[in-house]
């Protein structure tokens, strides 16, 4: 992985997404945000490659009020667990 993938993928985990200590890359976005998420998932893809990104449509309830969204993640356990470390 160059700097520049490394980077990246760095960035996208800013804020909206993590890296578990298993190596697996996961960003969530509302739904209006579907289109950005797609655009971060087509960016992760020609990082990380093999696997396609995968995409699941999430709900969740706070405060009483429910909330959807989309979720994806993508595992890479030996470029993305040295990010992690």
């Amino acid at each position: 992985m160059t700097l520049e993938e490394r980077s990246l993928i760095i960035a996208l985990t800013l804020g909206d997404g993590h890296i578990t200590p298993e190596g697996r890359l996961i960003i969530n976005h509302c739904e209006k945000q579907k289109g950005y998420l797609l655009y971060k998932a087509d960016i992760v893809n020609k990082i990380i490659g093999k696997k396609p990104v995968t995409i699941r449509k999430t709900k969740n309830r706070i405060k009483g009020k429910e909330y959807f969204g989309y979720t994806i993640r993508k595992c890479c356990k030996a470029k993305l667990q040295e990010i992690y470390d």
